[in-house]
């Protein structure tokens, strides 16, 4: 049963692989055509990895090219990410900029709370007694008395 499933994912994942191996040129592109600098950076990347470990970098070039699909995914989804991200901070910056100096309408808003104190007094409590307090004399007391000579 398990052999079974691990066979049909193995099939579904290769179908999956080979239709991205086609749509990766397509990812790329998207990519460069987003925010080219990912890709850019991706190269500068592999390119500064084989000059300062050229065994790491040789094994990132060729791991790229057998991962290709996942790797032209990978960049198409940064760029658009990054893209995302610029719009949103330069709407914040926008509103932030619109807000400058203004004041904010507001309509202040009155309540009235009753103040219930924390014990009512008409609450009749019954007096607690004291409880005598045996001392136990345990066997390293005598350490601790005052009386103790040294």
């Amino acid at each position: 049963m398990m052999v079974a499933f691990f066979v049909i994912l193995f099939y579904i994942l290769r179908g999956l692989f080979w239709l991205m191996w086609y749509a990766s040129p397509i990812f790329i592109i998207v990519a460069l055509v987003v925010n080219y600098k990912v890709v850019v950076n991706f190269l500068k990347t592999l390119f500064n990895w084989t000059k300062q470990k050229p065994v790491v970098g040789i094994v990132a070039i060729i791991l790229s090219i057998v991962g290709f699909p996942a790797v032209s995914l990978y960049l198409m989804g940064k760029a658009l990410l990054l893209q995302k991200l610029d719009k949103f901070t330069k709407g914040m910056q926008e509103q932030a900029e619109a807000a400058k100096g203004e004041f904010i309408e507001y309509e202040e808003v009155k309540t009235e709370q009753k103040r219930r104190p924390l014990i009512p007094e008409s609450l009749d409590l019954p007096e607690i007694e004291e409880a005598e307090i045996e001392e136990v004399k345990g066997e390293y007391d005598e350490f601790f008395d005052e009386d103790a000579q040294v």
